[in-house]
């Protein structure tokens, strides 16, 4: 009977597999494979890492698939699991060559609870075919003792003891240790002092590493006495993600091994599943899952015929704030499509049911858990009809109690995601809130000085996010378009800002896509105000929320309209490459600023190519595979690539020819792919030769080779020092003291002979960089931020009287989406920081790296106790402050960046960093309120060339 149960369970378990979603992918390409192909792939590695969730039955089912088609293809492999302890490893062999029986080996080895269903066909499949399965995780006791008494308790264990642990460990490792340390932030489950849940954070760090080390020497000692053998190994995906943990551990051992690691990643449940270049450093190969699987088998409709169509018709839905407390009280009055009967309605974990009525009378309900999330509501009537009364607890935004933010799916109850639903909504506030929310609003005067608000939106929607402040509002018209903008009201001079801005872009826009596809139109200032300009990307908050009703700023407003106008005659198909955020960019910073703003077009264009070129190569991806900007390089991929080529396009087509094809993509497609977009617009705009530059994912890198100047003549040989010859059209400009001439030129061949009437002093290649391609040494210096977009490690001194100033500027960066890693500067040796991009900001005499990049600074810098030196000027330490940055002497394509000072006041407000991120180097000076600009400039002089002096850009 028992093993009926046991085999039952396992059925059940890949039964329910079907109702998950997951890809594979190669992470080197972002290729989607198969359980075949990846199994196909792994076999020539020494070493296998299988990174899993423990409790994810999917996973369990993909690991014993590929192990099963491993051993087909080659039967050296053995399995090896973390799952199992040293001390356990004879036990185990008895089983697997039949000595011991199930339950033999269930009490001499202390299987995980979840063995049976997750673990047993794997170990089983290792039986059938006698094959070895290692033990390689150390005892448990000894992890809990290490939590508790620290790593020394288990360096003098007697001799039958420490066989069982790894005979040595390393715990410095920063990376794996920040890794870790946010893991288990993330999960916020330490709640003790300070001082207390530091020494426990490092103990468990410890123990992890014990663990690692532990796993890695098993590995590394079975194939030390089994040279032909190798390894499956199942772990945590924490023990292998990124390549630390156990592979870094036995890379130490023995460098020779070649290994694969696979690796998780979890996405939201309503997102498709695509590759994505942020994936790509955590394995080898990665398996995408949609997230939270028991949310996802709970919302599977898997309970038979009478859950398969139930849905929620119509919410009617009433509410009242309490903007003090964070509390709305509301009823839902829900029509269901049939009778509830037992199924369940899901609630957010911040809803509390006050009563459930039928008919107006209470009825009897039960509140069970589902998961962090959510709970179920179970009423169990065969009724169609009901009203829920409840409170929910929506969040307050940084303590500002005025600001009112409803979710979607977190403020009203639901059935089952994605299901389209009526709406219609009422609130009843204080007068002096405004609330925004999709759908066709009305606003009347209400009792007891407060005003009755009702939505309705024209079709049906998945849910509804409402969100309210204490804004001050204006209305105007333009065309056919209501246009209203919410502004708070200490900042009512915004409300100009945004209408010149708004009359700009719709003068624009309109002869660009014809009449806008609006009637009513919200421009609501960004909820979060906590944002930094970050040259011309505007850092927001992640929960700025975008629809018809956009939360914005200025800078961000005409990218924001041309999206919305694309998107009203042309939807996005999202089977690859998100085209309308490229063109949308594009309209809005390139071609706008042309047309609105000459003189700043070319800088805007210069930014682009300084980003795309600080862009390491290994970063970059197809822009079919471009969906929304989620980081840094992200944004860079598809807003400054793609618009950079859109605006390529448009510059050989010309501005007639570009906007027609545009046009008529738009008016004959309602949904279209990146593919087929660049496709039809390669074909429209009569550009055959643009396939060599969307299909290829670097751009064009082109340079000065010669210049010659002669008998009034100049001789210039360019070279293109591409991958595939490219064909392309390149402005050359050249100039003397007197004059300047600008001619255009195909480019065609590696090295192209170009002849000048003309005595030039300088050749600049693509001087309005209206070319997309990758910019020289001397057009892009090292600045702050390339730094930023290298991911740098901060080094911050626990020693500087003013640490605290110092600490609150890397998390400034982190909050507003600049990704790095911060590490105390004493623990130096405890990291490979030669082979990163650095960021140190700090009282640099007190130092310790300092003096060693001193060494190798650039000519014309210097310093010394008290003072520093640029360009023959000497400036004192207390007054002035230096951002430096500079190409690391230590790594290639890796840049150092200094913000040095001593006086603690010159920091001022951490934001300040943003203001200089253009710059190679700049001298500050506080005066009390900001710091102002005393010097600036490049660190690489202009090149020379030839026997005249002919300076060269390119």
């Amino acid at each position: 009977m028992k093993r009926f149960l046991v085999l039952l369970a396992v059925l059940m378990s890949v039964l329910c597999l079907f109702s998950k979603e997951y890809k594979m992918f190669d992470s080197s390409t972002g290729n989607e494979i198969t359980i075949d192909e990846l199994a196909s792939r792994i076999v020539y590695s020494d070493v296998v890492f299988f990174g899993e969730n423990h409790s994810d039955s999917l996973q369990h089912y993909i690991e014993q698939e590929t192990f099963k088609r491993v051993l087909e293809i080659d039967s050296t492999f053995v399995l090896a699991m973390e799952m199992f302890e040293r001390d356990s490893q004879d036990a185990l062999d008895k089983f697997i060559y039949g000595e011991y029986s199930f339950e033999q080996l269930d009490s001499n080895s202390r299987l995980w609870k979840n063995y049976l269903t997750d673990y047993s066909p794997l170990v089983n499949i290792a039986k059938n075919d006698s094959i070895k399965v290692i033990a390689t995780s150390l005892p448990r006791k000894y992890v809990a003792k290490v939590i508790k008494e620290g790593l020394e308790s288990v360096k003098n264990l007697p001799d039958y003891e420490s066989n069982l642990l790894a005979r040595e460990t390393n715990a410095i490792n920063y990376l794996y240790k920040s890794n870790f340390i946010s893991e288990l932030m993330s999960q916020d489950t330490l709640e003790f002092d300070s001082q207390t849940r530091e020494l426990l954070i490092e103990r468990m760090f410890q123990a992890n590493c014990l663990k690692d080390d532990t796993m890695a020497e098993s590995i590394f000692d079975f194939l030390e006495y089994h040279h032909n053998s190798k390894i499956f190994h199942i772990n945590g995906s924490f023990h292998s993600r990124f390549g630390y943990g156990i592979p870094e551990k036995l890379q130490y051992l023995n460098p020779l091994l070649k290994k694969t690691i696979i690796s998780p990643i979890y996405i939201d449940y309503n997102q498709d599943i695509q590759w994505h270049t942020s994936y790509k450093g955590h394995g080898d190969f990665t398996i995408v899952i949609k997230q939270d699987s028991l949310f996802i088998e709970e919302f599977s409709d898997d309970k038979g015929e009478d859950m398969k169509d139930l849905s929620i018709l119509k919410h009617k839905i009433s509410f009242i704030p309490e903007p003090n407390v964070g509390l709305l009280n509301a009823s839902d009055e829900i029509t269901f499509s049939d009778n509830i009967g037992d199924s369940p309605i899901y609630l957010s974990k911040e809803i509390a049911v006050a009563k459930v009525l039928v008919d107006k009378k209470e009825v009897e309900f039960d509140i069970v858990d589902l998961n962090d999330e959510y709970n179920k509501l179970l009423i169990n009537m065969d009724v169609k009809n009901i009203t829920l009364v409840y409170i929910y607890k929506y969040p307050l935004l940084k303590n500002k109690i005025t600001y009112i933010a409803l979710d979607e799916y977190q403020w009203h109850p639901f059935i089952k995601l994605g299901e389209k639903s009526n709406f219609e909504v009422s609130a009843i506030a204080p007068n002096k809130y405004k609330f925004i929310a999709p759908g066709n609003l009305t606003i009347s005067p209400f009792k007891n000085n407060t005003i009755y608000y009702t939505w309705k939106p024209s079709n049906k929607v998945n849910s509804l996010k409402i969100v309210g402040d204490l804004y001050i509002s204006k209305s105007f018209q333009y065309g056919d378009t209501k246009v209203t903008i919410f502004c708070y009201e200490n900042e009512f001079a915004l409300i100009d800002e945004y209408e010149y801005a708004v009359e700009q872009y719709f003068n624009d826009y309109t002869s660009y896509f014809g009449p806008f596809a609006f009637d009513n139109l919200s421009i609501v200032q960004s909820a979060d105000r906590d944002f930094k300009y970050y040259e011309n990307v505007l850092l927001v908050d992640n929960s700025v929320f975008k629809s018809n009703e956009i939360f914005t700023s200025p800078g961000v407003l005409g990218h924001d309209l041309a999206r919305m106008w694309i998107n009203s005659r042309c939807q996005w198909d999202k089977s690859d490459g998100n085209w309308t955020e490229i063109l949308a960019n594009f309209i809005s910073n390139y071609y706008w600023l042309e047309k609105n703003r000459a003189p700043e077009a070319p800088m805007w264009r210069k930014d682009a190519l300084e980003d795309i070129t600080a862009m390491p190569l290994d970063e970059f991806y197809d822009l079919y595979n471009f969906e929304l900007p989620t980081s840094k390089f992200d944004a860079i991929m598809g807003f400054k690539v793609g618009a950079m080529l859109l605006y390529y396009i448009k510059d050989q087509a010309g501005e007639y020819g570009f906007f027609n094809a545009l046009n008529t993509i738009l008016d004959n497609n309602n949904s279209l792919s990146g593919r087929e977009f660049f496709t039809k617009l390669t074909s429209l705009t009569k550009l055959p030769n643009l396939n060599n530059f969307i299909d290829d994912i670097y751009p064009i890198n082109v340079l000065v080779k010669s210049a010659v100047v002669k008998d009034g003549m100049t001789r210039v040989e360019i070279i293109q020092n591409n991958k595939k010859l490219k064909d392309f059209v390149l402005d050359v400009k050249l100039i003397n003291e007197e004059n300047f001439i600008v001619a255009q030129h195909r480019i065609n061949k590696e090295i192209t002979s170009l002849e000048f009437a003309f005595e030039a002093d300088e050749v600049i290649l693509d001087p309005e960089y209206k070319l997309y391609r990758r910019l020289s040494a001397y057009e892009n210096n090292y600045r702050l931020r390339r730094t930023f977009l290298d991911k740098p490690l901060c080094l911050v001194q626990k020693s500087a009287d003013n640490f605290e100033d110092i600490y609150s500027v890397p998390n400034t960066l982190k909050k507003n989406g600049v990704e790095l890693s911060m590490f105390p500067i004493e623990a130096i040796n405890s990291v490979d920081w030669r082979k990163e991009s650095l960021l140190f900001m700090g009282e640099y005499t007190q130092n310790p790296l300092f003096p060693l990049f001193a060494e190798r600074m650039i000519p014309g810098f210097a310093f010394d106790e008290g003072f520093f030196e640029v360009k023959g000027k000497v400036y004192n330490e207390d007054e002035y402050s230096l951002i430096m940055n500079m190409e690391s002497p230590f790594a290639r394509d890796k840049s150092v960046s200094f913000w040095l000072w001593n006086d603690e006041n010159s920091i001022g407000s951490p934001s300040n960093i943003f203001n200089f991120t253009q710059y190679s180097w700049v001298i500050l000076k506080w005066n009390g309120l900001s710091l102002e600009e005393v010097d600036k400039g490049a660190l690489i002089d202009n090149e020379i060339f030839t026997n005249k002096k002919i300076t060269s850009r390119k």
